[in-house]
């Protein structure tokens, strides 16, 4: 997991350069294909080595205010309460056998 991050951190140059465009990158000297799949192997294991060493539960909780705001609401009192009252249905669900 460290050494993702780590090659993650010293390949963030080249993740900018990659933001350019295909071409704009490969004659910055960017070999682009192996470039994005290092960037996406990295990425891959460092999620799954997160998820598994945090649990699913902090998964659901990174992604329980994404309906919220594509729907456009703001941290209104009622969305902490529709956003508690899906927690606890989730630890519910999860709980019972």
């Amino acid at each position: 997991m460290i050494a993702c991050a780590v090659l993650l951190v010293a390949m963030s140059w080249r993740i900018n350069l990659l933001s350019l465009g295909d071409e704009s990158a490969a004659r910055l000297g960017v070999n682009v294909t192996l470039e994005r799949g290092v960037i996406i192997v990295c990425a891959t294991l460092l999620t799954a080595c997160s998820v598994c060493v945090s649990g699913i539960v902090a998964w659901v909780g990174a992604t329980d205010a994404a309906p919220c705001a594509y729907a456009g609401w703001r941290e209104t009192t009622s969305v902490a309460c529709l956003r508690a009252y899906l927690w606890a249905r989730y630890f519910c669900y999860s709980l019972i056998p």
